[in-house]
């Protein structure tokens, strides 16, 4: 067995406990050069020592490439570590996602949907939300594996996790009709944020907003009820605790008045709303909106609706004093985490792609290559017709 010297310069911070994992594995040796190039070795030894317990026999255990596979999801996520616990025979996922091979080793979006969609049609509610978060976390699995190894461009990855969050919306919406036993027709989720830009990462709350469109029922509130039931009972669904772990939550704030607006509204009711109360942040907010699910024909009709308001918004006078008073307020409110917020903070996450968007609605309204949802798309824009330096975009851009 390797010393306590040899242990730490492979990473481990707790070497006693790594050499007491590391007794568990069939090939210490193999282990130990998997395990020096996770991204937390004490982690990922603890978690395949469990594994390795509890399932002997599983493939990853006993094939030194998915050995190496799973041990680099493992150093970063102990939550898909948890599953492999649970479903020791999805450990291959990690490997056949850098081959190529099996049932989830190749994305394709449609097979993705189809899957989900496979899974939200079983049985009862409790044995529908179980199916389809494992089936997610299969994905998932295979999208953090590509990720962690380095085979794949960040921008995959987020686009990728987008795609999954469009498909999962998608199957419980489907989930929510067949429970409620009311039609989804007319219906269209719109995401917004991370997600409506296709930049969604691991850990972010999924942005939405629901417009509806009767097509078969005469009686408009008894139709709005309808779809409300179904709106609240996507969003019940995806938030509810399962034997197979959490999902995200669905954050349908961003609507017209927020938590006290209504949670659906036709689409006369949103241009309405744009066109006579909305405030400057909610047309920026309109920068990333895209239809996912449900009707997505009407939610795309939302979104090329709304469009005009949004290029339309920064040439109110006041419109950048308004801005920037909403981005103060924001950081005054983690004035004392400043420093350490990685998000919100001065220089953080929040800042690049407040100062993106709000570049884009100045210049977008006369230049029509800014019009992109993306924040990377739409710093790329900027430098290329010269709004930002390209030193300063490439800085923003890492």
């Amino acid at each position: 067995m390797p010393t306590a010297g040899e242990l730490a310069r492979c990473g481990f911070l707790d070497t006693s406990a790594a050499a007491e994992a590391l007794a568990w594995m069939p090939d210490p040796t193999a282990a130990l050069t998997a395990f020096s190039e996770v991204a937390d070795p004490d982690a990922a030894i603890a978690l395949m020592a469990r594994i390795v317990q509890r399932h002997p026999d599983c493939s990853a255990v006993v094939d030194p490439r998915q050995f190496a596979a799973l041990a680099q999801v493992l150093g970063a996520s102990p939550a898909l570590g948890e599953h492999v616990l649970r479903h020791p025979e999805d450990a291959a996922i990690a490997a056949q996602a850098l081959t190529g091979a099996g049932s989830h080793g190749t994305w394709d979006t449609a097979v993705v949907r189809t899957s989900l969609h496979a899974a939200s049609i079983s049985g009862s509610r409790i044995e529908a939300v179980a199916a389809l978060r494992r089936e997610y976390r299969r994905w998932l699995l295979a999208i953090a594996s590509r990720d962690v190894s380095g085979t794949q461009a960040i921008e995959d990855t987020w686009t990728q996790l987008s795609d999954l969050a469009d498909a999962a919306l998608a199957a419980h919406l489907s989930l929510a009709s067949r429970l409620l036993e009311v039609p989804d027709a007319g219906l269209a989720v719109v995401a917004f944020g991370k997600c409506g830009a296709r930049e969604l990462n691991y850990v972010s709350d999924v942005d939405v907003m629901f417009v509806a469109e009767s097509t078969t029922i005469a009686d408009e509130h008894e139709f709005i009820t309808n779809a409300t039931r179904l709106a609240t009972t996507l969003i019940e669904l995806c938030g509810e605790p399962s034997t197979e772990g959490a999902l995200w939550q669905v954050d349908p704030n961003l609507r017209p008045e927020g938590r006290r607006g209504a949670l659906v509204r036709t689409l006369d009711s949103y241009l309405d709303y744009y066109g006579r109360w909305a405030q400057p942040w909610e047309f920026q907010a309109l920068l990333k909106a895209r239809a996912v699910c449900g009707d997505v024909a009407l939610g795309q009709r939302f979104v090329d609706a709304t469009a005009e308001y949004v290029w339309r918004a920064a040439a109110d006078p006041g419109y950048l004093a308004q801005a920037r008073q909403l981005r103060q307020r924001a950081e005054r409110e983690i004035e004392g985490d400043a420093t350490r917020e990685l998000k919100l903070g001065p220089g953080g996450l929040r800042d690049v792609e407040f100062s993106v968007q709000l570049l884009q609605l100045v210049h977008g309204r006369d230049d029509e290559s800014l019009r992109v949802p993306g924040t990377l798309a739409g710093l790329a824009a900027l430098a290329a017709g010269g709004y930002v330096g390209r030193e300063d975009a490439q800085a923003l851009q890492e």
